[in-house]
């Protein structure tokens, strides 16, 4: 090794599994919001990710483990963004926007909620599988409601905490599927209905992006 060179640090088997499973998680992404889940397979995975079947497979068991991969790195990026624009956002107002964006945001983007609509209809015939989909959306309720409680403490909400969480969570659920029968349908019903539920003044105007 040259004088001054930076030794090459190795990795632990276990940064290697981290790593082969997120580069997984990123091809079946791509293929999954693209053909749909029925219209990706595993093999298509394999072959997108460039790793060997077993590398694949010692990391998820089926193709329904995989999707679920997959919803919950969208589903917690989403809950990430909203709660890091709130932190630091104190006025109601700006915080308002922020969620008129984050409800346009996520409830547009139809191909994640059609991969959440066809995992759900897939678990109505597989127990296991819905049980696993139960767990997965108590966490994301238990995040919404941890980002609820970030909050400047000030803030008071008409409903408990809890409670909160799992309305807003089932009304962009609900509001998600209206969209994937109807793309037309104004998310800004998500928007103001949210601010009933919240008690924050949601303007029905989208703030620009940028």
């Amino acid at each position: 090794m040259s004088e001054g060179a930076v030794p090459e640090v190795r990795k632990t088997r276990r940064e290697r599994q981290a790593e082969t499973r997120q580069q997984v998680v990123t091809a079946a992404r791509e293929l999954f919001l693209t053909r749909g889940y029925h219209g990706t397979t595993l093999s298509a995975v394999v072959e997108a990710a460039g790793f060997t079947k077993g590398a694949v497979y010692s990391n998820f068991a089926s193709k329904a483990e995989l999707a679920l991969a997959v919803v919950e790195e969208i589903e917690r990026e989403n809950v990430e963004k909203l709660a890091g624009a709130f932190q630091g956002a104190s006025d109601p107002a700006e915080r308002a926007k922020l969620l008129t964006l984050w409800g346009e945001t996520i409830l547009s983007d139809t191909a994640a909620l059609r991969l959440r609509a066809e995992l759900s209809f897939a678990a109505m015939d597989d127990p296991a599988l819905a049980e696993t989909i139960r767990h997965k959306s108590r966490n994301v309720r238990a995040s919404v409601a941890a980002m609820l409680r970030g909050i400047d403490h000030s803030e008071r909400f008409q409903l408990d905490v809890p409670v909160l969480a799992d309305a807003l969570t089932a009304l962009a659920n609900g509001v998600g599927m209206q969209r994937l029968g109807d793309p037309d349908f104004d998310v800004q019903a998500f928007v103001l209905a949210a601010g009933v539920l919240t008690g924050m003044p949601l303007s029905g105007e989208v703030p620009d992006a940028s």
